[in-house]
């Protein structure tokens, strides 16, 4: 009797599972976009219909089904033998626009006024325009010292006495410093030093105040520029002819201090920041070669993406991105150490890490490569069929050779399809040391892809690329 109880339990339970939708996770939503999709699983051998259409059910019992959206109310009645399931997805309709409002345009201050202001984030971005999806310049610590000309949609256009345009959003600006000025005050050098340790090579100024700065490469070469900052003569100008930076020229470009950074070997990556009114930029050594062992003095991070609370994208039968991406990453780690490389993991197990600690996980080991693992997922608007594969991203363009040489190999070791290389806004990439790239492995929703990432023999083959096509970044940096 008891026997039979369980089994009967047991059929209870599987019938009740007869129909799992993962996404939309809830029978009501809203979703602004044109189109959306449905991801579950089905029982074995169970049909599934959407408002009557038959829907591919894949092996492994799993099925992703796009569907349209118009304005308003969408219903979606779902079958699978005899289960039904109703769904309402309401597309918001758009608000309504007045032609020629221009609220959000450019406006100069009065009589060419400057307002003085600080940021007040730890980390305050400085964009190229003024939109919060725009590119980072930089990240400026608390207390740094900002010139503003004028606003336009809620942010600050920056004083650099150039042409060039950079923007920081009000909010992240302290108003109780905002003071009306004539004219900018400029940051002075109290003293300076270059310096070299094992890993880096240092440029250090005291500066009268923090101010705004910014880094752009070119090649190996590195524009190093201090805004507002006036060169003290009285200092010892052949600081700068030291080992250290022997290519390196200074100079004073109207308001603003610049270093032209230049070198013939390859740049792996460099670093500015404040301590206090103390800058530092440091730039990375580039690691010993061993003609026998490629990897043998290169350190290498390698992050598995999310993890604890962080799940990451879900896929058709509730597998978590978090466990998909500590599976490859250790892997891939073992590979790597094979090759002689120096390897730190961001997490060993389901643990919880902020973006920014995982940075400064990387810098703390003195990483030179960081390497983010990750599985995809789509926003409504995008067709699950149409848009899947492999895809690499990385920000800065120190990064994009080892970005391009990983998506070429993972395209032809795997025969994924190519989802690209390309710039992403990513916290993980956007640090300019170590040379950092996200890797996309394969997409958690589209169901071929899916039952891959769960195989043992396809993670040791995306980890056996991604292994070798760092291994060969290495050998083709001077």
């Amino acid at each position: 009797m008891r026997r039979f109880l369980i089994i009967f339990l047991i059929f209870l339970f599987n019938q009740a599972l007869a129909l799992d939708i993962v996404y939309p996770n809830k029978n009501r939503c809203q979703i602004n976009a044109k189109s959306t999709f449905f991801v579950g699983n089905v029982n074995v051998g169970k049909q599934l219909t959407i408002n009557s259409k038959p829907v591919k059910i894949w092996y492994g019992n799993i099925f992703v089904e796009p569907v349209n959206l118009k304005e308003g109310e969408n219903t979606f009645v779902l079958e699978s033998n005899g289960e039904t399931r109703t769904y309402t997805i309401t597309k918001p309709t758009p608000p309504k626009t007045s032609s020629g409002h221009k609220a959000n345009e450019y406006r100069e201050f009065p009589d060419n006024a400057i307002l003085y202001t600080k940021t007040k984030d730890i980390r305050t971005p400085v964009r190229e325009k003024a939109s919060s999806g725009a590119k980072r310049v930089c990240d400026l610590p608390k207390d740094t010292v900002l010139y503003s000309v004028g606003k336009k949609a809620g942010f600050h256009k920056l004083y650099t006495g150039d042409k060039r345009e950079l923007w920081a959003a009000e909010t992240s600006l302290d108003k109780k410093h905002f003071s009306f000025l004539s004219k900018i005050t400029m940051s002075e050098i109290f003293a300076q030093r270059i310096y070299s340790d094992d890993y880096y090579d240092y440029i250090e100024l005291h500066l009268s105040m923090p101010v705004l700065y910014t880094a752009e490469t070119e090649g190996n070469n590195i524009k190093l520029t201090l805004f507002g900052v006036k060169w003290n003569k009285a200092l010892d100008q052949s600081v700068v002819k030291q080992d250290s930076f022997p290519n390196m020229t200074v100079r004073q470009e109207g308001s603003n201090l610049v270093f032209y950074i230049n070198s013939d070997r390859s740049n792996w990556g460099y670093l500015a920041t404040y301590k206090g009114d103390k800058f530092i930029f440091k730039k990375r050594k580039p690691p010993e070669k061993d003609k026998n062992l490629p990897l043998a003095n290169v350190n290498i991070f390698i992050d598995a993406g999310h993890g604890g609370s962080q799940l990451g994208a879900v896929g058709p039968t509730r597998v978590n991105e978090k466990d998909i991406n500590l599976q490859i990453a250790y892997k891939l780690s073992a590979l790597l150490k094979q090759k002689g490389a120096n390897v730190v993991m961001s997490r060993t197990g389901d643990t919880d890490l902020g973006l920014y600690e995982r940075v400064d996980m990387a810098n703390e080991n003195k990483a030179h490569i960081f390497v983010s693992i990750h599985a995809n997922s789509l926003p409504d608007h995008q067709n699950p069929y149409e848009k899947h594969g492999t895809s690499v991203y990385y920000y800065h363009d120190s990064a994009k050779e080892l970005a391009e040489i990983i998506g070429k190999n993972l395209v032809s070791d795997t025969g994924l399809r190519n989802d690209g290389v390309n710039i992403g806004n990513f916290a993980v990439v956007r640090t300019t040391m170590p040379i950092a790239v996200l890797v996309e492995t394969a997409y958690m929703i589209y169901p071929p892809e899916y039952i891959q990432l769960q195989n043992n023999s396809f993670q040791r083959l995306l980890a056996r690329s991604i292994a070798s096509s760092i291994e060969m970044y290495v050998l083709s940096r001077e």
